[in-house]
């Protein structure tokens, strides 16, 4: 669908979703929207699947669970990955599954380039290299019960938006990737004005979520934003910005 919410169609039937296995994670589309990767629940247990939506087909990848923390490289060609503790990465082109050095995290996102990771931790975030050597660590020096959380990475890299509770209110923050310089730190609810958890539109410097009957664009260095109406207020997508969901957010 549009960012909108207009224009829907529905991508894949209950059928190609491997009969009806019920999503566990968020699906996280290839770059070049051939592919879904899926983590799943069916008859016998978790598992990892991936559809393609050229050829209308599904595969089951391997069995397993957790936080899958999917990234896709940006030629679509390799699926990486956790599942049952360990980090795999998936071939596409060759079915083939590799299992790879294992970089801890709460939160995994492939560095555009494809060089590095942000491995973000419960402090702060880490750099590693492709095949997961450390290359630099950052710390914000929280207190010592506050819980990072819902970290998202701009589309270009650059910025790490997240939240934290723990503390007398929810906060939302936003750090520098290249220098690690914290830039913002606000109550989540007065700041964004919202429960909604945002990701980063095309545009780095700014958020997306949804609010009531419309969808906030919500600039980061201007603090600065733009409400647009959806076009069907009760899409109930927009509850978790149709990531849930196997609808094309274009």
């Amino acid at each position: 669908m549009e960012l909108d919410g207009s224009n829907r169609r529905q991508i894949a039937d209950s059928a190609l979703l491997f009969d009806g296995a019920t999503i566990v994670h968020t699906p996280i589309r290839s770059p070049n929207n051939r592919y879904v990767a899926l983590s799943l629940d069916g008859p016998n247990g978790y598992f990892r699947g991936l559809l393609d939506l050229k050829e209308q087909t599904s595969i089951k990848i391997i069995d397993g669970g957790g936080v899958p923390h999917f990234n896709w490289t940006s030629d679509s060609e390799n699926l990486i990955f956790y599942s049952d503790g360990k980090h795999y990465n998936y071939s596409v082109s060759e079915q083939k599954l590799t299992e790879r050095t294992t970089i801890f995290s709460i939160g995994l996102f492939l560095l555009p380039g494809d060089k590095e990771f942000l491995a973000m931790k419960s402090d702060g975030f880490w750099i590693h290299d492709f095949n997961g050597k450390l290359k630099r660590k950052v710390t914000f020096n929280f207190p010592e019960n506050w819980n990072i959380k819902s970290p998202i990475v701009s589309i270009d890299g650059k910025l790490v938006f997240f939240k934290t509770d723990g503390g007398p209110s929810i906060m939302a923050h936003w750090a520098s990737i290249e220098t690690g310089e914290l830039l913002g730190s606000e109550n989540a609810r007065k700041f964004l004005k919202s429960r909604a958890s945002p990701i980063f539109s095309d545009k780095p410097d700014t958020l997306y979520y949804w609010r009531g009957d419309t969808v906030r664009y919500f600039n980061l260095i201007t603090r600065t934003f733009e409400d647009v109406p959806l076009h069907s207020p009760a899409t109930w997508e927009f509850h978790s910005l149709g990531l849930r969901s196997l609808y094309n957010v274009n």
